[in-house]
């Protein structure tokens, strides 16, 4: 059975049930870098806040992959790429 991809909307929703997230990016080199980080869902538009010179805000400026999880799967179910 293929997989069902969620819509924006649903991923949204499902974050917004919590303010506290993990954020994995990689850096230039592609080495892994994974960082808790608070944020909150306005209107559908998930919002962080990171100082400019910050890693994870240089690997979230690059080009490398970057995801997103809630820190209990079982509050929100909800682990994706953004």
């Amino acid at each position: 059975m293929a997989a069902r991809t969620a819509s924006w909307v649903e991923v949204a929703d499902r974050l917004a049930a919590t303010r506290s997230y993990w954020l994995g990016t990689c850096d230039p080199g592609g080495r892994p870098h994974a960082v808790p980080v608070w944020g909150a869902v306005l209107r559908s538009d998930l919002y962080m806040f990171s100082e400019r010179r910050t890693a994870k805000a240089r690997h979230l400026a690059g080009t490398m992959g970057r995801t997103l999880s809630t820190p209990c799967a079982t509050r929100a179910d909800l682990s994706g790429e953004v």
